[in-house]
């Protein structure tokens, strides 16, 4: 499970990579069209995989997180031999996706240019590997408005 989703979450953030690159190169078409991830709805699309990548790297960070404190409270009790593993919770997964909607209209709100440029790409990730922040400022702004 724990192989499947750091696959997953590195090869997402490849591909976001990926195209935040193309998307600064110049674009060659048989026509006078943009490509598909520079305009809305493949743009919107690579900004809200990207959003929802950050998510599940924050997620990593903090069941590696955890792991450092049961590794530092092991040392505390004279076990420093034992390494716990890391430990992911499919519904620790799945709670960030709950929200993956209030945290992507973050996202748009402060996306300036029309395209796919990778400072937008990379406000996306941010504002995804930082979600609960996001959330729980939404959430103070509705419960101050009458």
């Amino acid at each position: 499970m724990a192989r499947a989703v750091v696959s997953a979450v590195l090869t997402l953030t490849g591909v976001a990579c990926l195209l935040a690159v193309l998307g600064n190169a110049p674009i060659t078409t048989l026509g006078h069209e943009q490509a598909w991830y520079m305009h809305s709805p493949g743009r919107d699309v690579v900004l809200f995989v990207t959003t929802v990548t950050g998510m599940f790297c924050r997620f990593l960070s903090k069941a590696i997180e955890d792991r450092r404190e049961k590794v530092a409270a092991l040392r505390e009790a004279g076990k420093a031999r034992r390494r716990p593993g890391i430990e992911l919770d499919r519904w620790e997964i799945v709670y960030p996706l709950l929200f993956s909607v209030i945290t992507f209209g973050a996202v748009l709100t402060h996306v300036k240019a029309p395209g796919l440029t990778f400072e937008n790409v990379l406000l996306a990730f941010e504002t995804g590997f930082i979600w609960q922040t996001v959330t729980a400022g939404k959430m103070a702004t509705k419960s101050t408005q009458p």
